[in-house]
Order: C-alpha cells, then sequence, then structure tokens
C-alpha cells in the first residue's frame, strides 16, 4: 500500500529546501547590483583622475571663508557633478 499525502517533516523540508533556494538567488541579483556599482564608481574615479569631465555637470562658485571673524577670502571655484538613481557625487576644484 502506498503513501498518499506528505507528512508534517517532509512538508517542513520542502519549505526550507525552497526557501534556501529563493534566498540564494535574492542575494546573486543584490550582489550584481552592487558590482554594477562599484563599476561606476571605478569609471567615475578613471575619470576624474584623467580630468575627463564630459559627463559632469560643470558650475562656477565663488566661496567665502572668514577666518577669526576678521578676515574674509574669496574663492572662486568650480563644482563638477554627477547623479543618477544610485550615485551623487560632487567634487569641487579651485
Amino acid at each position: 500500500m502506498g503513501k498518499n499525502s506528505f507528512t508534517i517533516l517532509e512538508t517542513l523540508i520542502s519549505i526550507s529546501l525552497l526557501l534556501f533556494v529563493i534566498s540564494g538567488f535574492s542575494n546573486l541579483t543584490y550582489y550584481d547590483s552592487k558590482n554594477n556599482n562599484f563599476q561606476k564608481l571605478n569609471e567615475l574615479e578613471n575619470r576624474f583622475t584623467s580630468k575627463d569631465y564630459s559627463s559632469f555637470e560643470k558650475t562656477q562658485n565663488n566661496i567665502r571663508i572668514k577666518i577669526n571673524n576678521s578676515n574674509e577670502i574669496t574663492l572662486s571655484v568650480k563644482k563638477y557633478k554627477y547623479e543618477d538613481k544610485t550615485i551623487k557625487l560632487f567634487k569641487y576644484e579651485i
């Protein structure tokens, strides 16, 4: 005579196995997303190093610095900005 239904132990084992497989796939997509961000940051760092600002938004700003409430220095700086869904980056140059 054959068995027609699952026991509680078999049900728990199959649910545990299913959860293990699902969590494995979700972690794979999470690390793939982190890897894409790492590659993008590496590309941006290389552009900063080579001073290739073609993909950055450039603005000119003036910054005032007060020293001991008596001396004031005004600096003209260039602000380079990069922004997308996951990365927001600013760089200031004198």
